[in-house]
């Protein structure tokens, strides 16, 4: 059992670094934006990604501009990054693999600490996987089809999906209750 499971990993990490040589050697970039943050704390969040193809068949997805950690509740810690970055590749180049932790054994993040991406544990993050985490999936989905376009792989490029327009509001009913509400316009 152990070595068909051994054999099952390093055939998904073959798989994993030819793709990921398929690719131009290059960075591919993207910067979006994000204005949910907490009452009273709106400040305009910054995330730009780069997509580096090695020629040693690696991903390096590098956060080189990501705004400050806030008090309000869209934060994300980096185990969120990390998961979102497979959720991507899984969607975008790994659909028709066996979906295993070895897809990621060729990919690098690099991302500074104590930003909105890379939280300390003491900062919220209670919205972060359709906030500020949904605006890094964008990010990555854009400049991954940025390099999927410039190999010549039109058919698998996709549009990133982060405009969406909510309000929220929450408050007790006249019962008493804790109520919650939200309305949206999801693009």
């Amino acid at each position: 059992f152990e070595q068909g499971t051994q054999h099952l990993l390093e055939e998904v990490e073959v798989i994993a670094r030819d793709r990921f040589k398929s690719f131009r050697p290059g960075i591919y970039r993207e910067r979006v934006f994000n204005d949910t943050v907490s009452p009273g704390l709106d400040k305009i969040a910054v995330v730009e990604v780069e997509l580096e193809f090695t020629e040693d068949c690696r991903l390096i997805v590098r956060l080189p501009v990501v705004s400050p950690q806030t008090r309000g509740f869209n934060n994300a810690y980096i185990t969120g990054v990390q998961s979102f970055i497979f959720m991507g590749l899984l969607v975008m180049l790994f659909y028709d693999t066996r979906w295993n932790t070895a897809l990621a054994h060729a990919v690098t993040l690099e991302c500074p600490p104590h930003t909105r991406l890379s939280a300390d544990p003491d900062y919220s993050v209670s919205y972060a996987t359709i906030g500020i985490l949904y605006a890094f999936l964008n990010a990555f989905i854009q400049g991954l089809s940025r390099a999927l376009y410039g190999k010549g792989e039109e058919r698998d490029v996709m549009a990133g999906t982060h405009a969406r327009n909510a309000a929220i509001w929450a408050g007790i009913d006249p019962f008493g209750r804790r109520f919650a509400n939200i309305l949206g316009n999801m693009g």
